[in-house]
């Protein structure tokens, strides 16, 4: 059955000139939904010399999706297949259709009212749904008034999600002319949830089948980024760049928008710049996320512009840290989507460590390293650039220009803090340069070169050279050495900041190295032999710190070319500790030895112990140098103790808890002593004696 009920009263006619069919009081039910009561119908046929010459037809209701199985039962017209794709659907009200024979063919005119009026999409149009208003037409011209609430468009091809409209408001006017139909817009106003627009437009169709043409312009108000997504053309533009801006636009609100649209409709959005489609809006309070896990530039305000495939944008935003920083960017081909942020901004150098601590990438590529360097105290301007490939984020290109003032760095476990830092800093991906870098370390003057290492696992090599007062190393390292250093001299360091292996490598990482020189001309040494010196003579001086483990740094190094040490210590928040050392006089390089505590090895030409033991008691505790040292094992030339000169001595001694036990073999002594570890509990000392 084509439909579940009908009823009609029908009055058949004949004039001179045609027929008229007249229907009342006609009711039909169709699905779950009956028609009014009261709808009447006329059709006036007139016929003429060859046929018909006329038709009319006037009713004062029509519900579309009702004449559809009729439509369907009927023998093949050209109206069957468009009606099928379409399936209109709504009520026309007091609808008056007037067809004329014309010597060109037919005229018509049209009259009515619409409501809840709808189409389903198709490949190259919308689906529509809820349209309200009225039309009057005739061959030549017409006029439609759109009254709408509550409408939908549904057009996944070009948006993903259903358009919402809450009110719309227009009056179409059109024309027809020699070579196509002109229609005009004035005032096109539309209001949903997300915001308000207003448009007017002219859209010329030619007759001839190609492409018509329009001429758009629309404002649009009061719109938040975050439903950006919703309304994103994924039909017109590419997949790279829809993906970069649905996961870039965190929040914001834009207060007015304009876009305007002028060429042929087939050609946009214009690539090979066949029409011209400008928009521009104004972001306030907007949160932008350029690449996955970096921080969020916060507090964006900017002037955003289309240009057919490119886009641009120009405002401020806090990006480093709560003050502005000026920034441009976009993308000049939105078919090979590159998106170009550049900006300059002013944080302290704190904030400036810290974001570059909280960026994923920094963070993975540089390692535990970057943890260890503090900043505390300076500015610097950062004026920095970036090219992301939207087709392939991993290729981005960064390159930034930090202008540091004042600053002050610190690397933990080092115990030392640069100050004073003025220069420039150039950062070229994760690659550093720089080049006369002034600083204050150790109270004194610094010159400091940045630039990438030759050493195999290395990123970045840091080359300083300066001046420092001997002083002033005592008083870094709260070490009691007033009385013994004196003057100043020149130095020269490094610092290489390793690389972290590539993902999936099996490569172990290098560890931090900081190396530290000099031939310490200037200084005097106001120690015993044999670390006596005075401030003309030139002493080879070199220390090489190495962070192998978190916890730990590894010292070697050596003050004059015969006297050699390696140290192993514990670097923990408390502070620096002996893990384990070789302290070496002559002979092999030395060694870290397999068990905790210091050795010392070796042979020295002349050694007075009262005179050392001084130095002890003024730089350390006997509990201090008991709880360190663990063996000693030393041939002396010319050697002193207790006031007595004992010259050619040979001495060791081992640490063996709860005492030391103690060779010694000279001219005037030789023989064993077991001393206890802790002299304070008096307790016994035994000496087996071959001479005394």
């Amino acid at each position: 059955l084509l439909y579940e009920a009908v009823s009609v009263t029908t009055e058949w006619s004949r004039n001179d000139d045609g027929w008229q069919l007249a229907l009342s009081d006609l009711n039909l039910r169709h699905g779950d939904r009956s028609w009014p009561g009261n709808v009447s119908a006329t059709l006036s046929i007139v016929d003429g010399v060859g046929g018909t010459v006329g038709v009319v037809l006037a009713s004062n209701f029509l519900r579309l999706e009702d004449l559809t199985p009729l439509i369907a039962g009927l023998p093949y017209n050209p109206l069957q297949e468009p009606w099928q794709e379409l399936a209109p659907r709504g009520d026309f009200l007091d609808l008056e259709i007037d067809l004329q024979s014309v010597p060109e063919g037919w005229s018509y005119s049209v009259a009515a009212d619409f409501r809840d009026l709808g189409f389903d999409r198709t490949e190259s149009f919308p689906g529509v749904e809820g349209l309200s208003g009225d039309v009057r037409a005739d061959t030549r011209s017409g006029r439609m008034t759109l009254l709408t609430r509550d409408a939908v468009v549904d057009w996944p091809v070009m948006f993903r999600q259903q358009i919402d409209i809450d009110e719309l408001r227009t009056t179409f006017v059109w024309r027809q002319g020699v070579d196509g139909v002109r229609l005009v817009s004035d005032s096109l106003t539309m209001v949903n949830a997300d915001m308000q627009t207003q448009s007017n437009f002219e859209l010329t169709v030619p007759l001839d089948g190609s492409s018509p043409t329009v001429d758009f312009e629309s404002y649009f108000y009061d719109f938040d980024t975050t439903r950006t997504s919703h309304y994103l053309p994924v039909g017109a533009l590419p997949a790279p760049v829809i993906a970069w801006l649905d996961s870039s636009i965190i929040e914001g609100h834009v207060p007015r928008a304009q876009a305007s649209i002028a060429g042929p409709v087939f050609d946009f959005p214009f690539v090979g710049d066949e029409g011209l489609f400008e928009a521009s809006f104004d972001v306030e309070n907007g949160v932008l996320e350029f690449m996955p896990d970096w921080p969020a530039a916060r507090n964006v305000h900017a002037t955003v512009s289309f240009l057919n495939e490119s886009l641009s944008a120009t405002g401020t935003a806090s990006v480093i840290s709560d003050d502005r920083a000026v920034i441009s960017g976009g993308i000049a081909d939105m078919y090979d989507p590159i998106v170009e942020v550049s900006g300059v901004t002013d944080a302290e150098m704190a904030e400036i460590v810290s974001y570059i601590r909280s960026v994923p990438l920094f963070a993975a590529r540089l390692g535990p390293d970057l943890s260890r360097v503090e900043a505390a105290a300076g500015f610097a301007e950062v004026d920095l650039a970036l090219e992301l490939p939207l087709r392939n984020l991993t290729a981005y290109d960064l390159d930034a220009e930090v202008r540091m003032r004042d600053g002050e760095l610190t690397v933990e476990g080092f115990g030392l803090s640069a100050t004073e830092i003025q220069g420039v800093l150039e950062l070229d991906n994760l690659t550093v340069t720089g080049t006369g870098i002034e600083a204050t370390l150790l109270d004194g003057p610094v010159v400091a070169n940045v630039s990438p290492p030759e050493e195999m696992g290395y990123r970045s090599r840091l080359d300083v050279e300066g001046e420092i007062a001997a002083e002033a190393v005592g008083a870094a390292f709260d070490l009691q050495l007033d009385n013994y250093l004196a003057g100043q001299t020149r130095w020269q360091g490094s610092l290489l900041l390793p690389s972290n292996p590539e993902p999936g490598s099996t490569a172990a990482r290098a560890p931090l190295r900081i190396s530290v020189g000099s031939n310490l001309s200037g200084v005097a040494l106001k120690f015993s032999e044999p670390f006596e010196k005075q401030p003309a003579e030139a002493t080879s001086f070199q220390l090489d710190f190495v962070f192998p483990q978190p916890e730990r740094l590894d010292v070697v190094g050596n003050l004059g070319a015969a006297n050699r040490f390696a140290l192993s210590l514990w670097n923990r928040p408390e502070g620096l500790s002996l893990r384990r050392g070789t302290v070496s006089f002559g002979g092999s390089y030395p060694l870290l030895p397999s068990r905790d505590g210091l050795e010392i090895r070796g042979t020295i030409g002349q050694l007075d112990l009262d005179e050392w033991l001084g130095v002890v008691a003024d730089v350390a505790s006997d509990t201090e140098i008991h709880s360190l040292l663990s063996t000693v094992d030393l041939e002396l030339m010319d050697f002193s103790a207790f006031g007595q000169r004992l010259g050619a001595t040979s001495l060791s001694a081992e640490r063996r808890p709860p005492s030391w036990l103690i060779d010694i073999d000279s001219e005037p002594v030789a023989g064993q002593i077991v001393m206890p570890l802790d002299l304070a509990r008096r307790e016994q000392i035994q000496a087996t004696m071959a001479r005394l």
